[in-house]
């Protein structure tokens, strides 16, 4: 179940970063739930979307930050995982138009968009949400 973040989390709404596009926000309810009852995990998903707009990837390999940044260039989805010592890891990934970007669990399966593979060369290939119809 997805949640706007209007009356969630007020606090994910504070960040004057803006140097990548997220668009709307929205969170898992386990993800709401964890930040209505604990302040610092709230806070914990608050820095983790500032290092994402940003363009810091959290904890990814060398190999997917490089993805990642050439998938930003190229209006392609985006995807990153932040983790703590104190709190679970969670996922940030933005839509390709940039319309929306979703905080989850890494255990949460939300998509339900079809696959496509691509390539970048060099024997590179990753799987990448086709975009639906409207």
């Amino acid at each position: 179940e997805m949640l706007p973040p209007e009356g969630v989390a007020d606090i994910l709404h504070r960040s004057k970063i803006t140097e990548i596009n997220v668009g709307q926000v929205i969170m898992t309810k386990r993800i709401a739930e964890l930040i209505n009852e604990n302040r610092e995990f709230s806070l914990f998903v608050q820095k983790s979307l500032e290092r994402y707009r940003k363009g810091d990837w959290g904890d990814m390999s060398d190999t997917a930050r490089e993805l990642n940044n050439r998938f930003l260039e190229k209006g392609m989805r985006l995807f990153s995982s932040y983790g703590s010592e104190k709190f679970p890891e969670i996922w940030i990934t933005t839509q390709a138009d940039r319309s929306s970007s979703t905080i989850m669990f890494p255990d949460e399966d939300v998509s339900i968009e079809p696959l496509e593979h691509y390539s970048m060369g060099k024997g590179e290939e990753f799987t990448e949400a086709k975009e639906l119809p409207e």
